[in-house]
């Protein structure tokens, strides 16, 4: 009761509009705004080929050869239209206010290889997702269920934008686990 009150609160806070006002534009916002930025992609014909799903490894490797001096067309284009939905704020869908991200996970998906991408891709983000859940559920160990609150977050976020796909909670991740391996390698030193 207290998270639905806070909710609320929390809602009619941040807009100007009535709470089931916000609520309908919330649940409606992915559909609209990934057409939204797709109609863009496609006008301006950019495909990634698989490097907007693994963004966070070619932003490194952009990173990396800017610092070189050199530049990418192709690492700077995915740079740009991945961080469309971040950057860009439209009022298009609702004149009551202005909205950006929101364009869900098949965005990234729908980058590499249009309808292709987002079939293959869910499948294959729905299969590690229920491999996660089932190791989690037959092995209760703390590693596990990490991995299945990471997943879990991945999903709930997948809502506004594919988690993967941002930098910093790729971070976070590798240095989680890097941190199970450190522990596990700690372990058997113990044993």
């Amino acid at each position: 009761m207290v998270g639905i009150v806070m909710l609320f609160v929390l809602t009619s806070l941040r807009t100007s509009q009535n709470f089931l006002q916000a609520i309908y534009a919330y649940f409606t916002l992915p559909v609209g705004l990934f057409s939204y930025y797709t109609s863009i992609v496609d006008v301006n014909n950019f495909e990634s080929f698989g490097a907007a799903t693994f963004y966070p490894l070619f932003y490194v490797l952009a990173s990396v050869i800017s610092f070189f001096g050199a530049k990418t067309s192709f690492l700077d284009n995915l740079i740009y239209y991945v961080g469309l939905p971040q950057e860009t704020w439209t009022s298009t869908l609702f004149p009551t206010g202005s909205y950006n991200a929101f364009c869900s996970l098949f965005y990234f998906f729908y980058l590499d290889f249009r309808i292709i991408g987002i079939v293959l891709f869910s499948l294959l983000y729905g299969f590690i997702s229920g491999y996660v859940y089932k190791k989690q559920r037959t092995r209760t160990n703390d590693t596990w269920f990490i991995f299945y609150l990471l997943i879990l977050r991945t999903i709930v976020g997948s809502f506004m934008i594919f988690q993967l796909g941002n930098t910093k909670f790729f971070v976070s991740l590798f240095i989680f686990g890097i941190a199970i391996l450190l522990g596990k390698k700690e372990i058997k030193e113990e044993s």
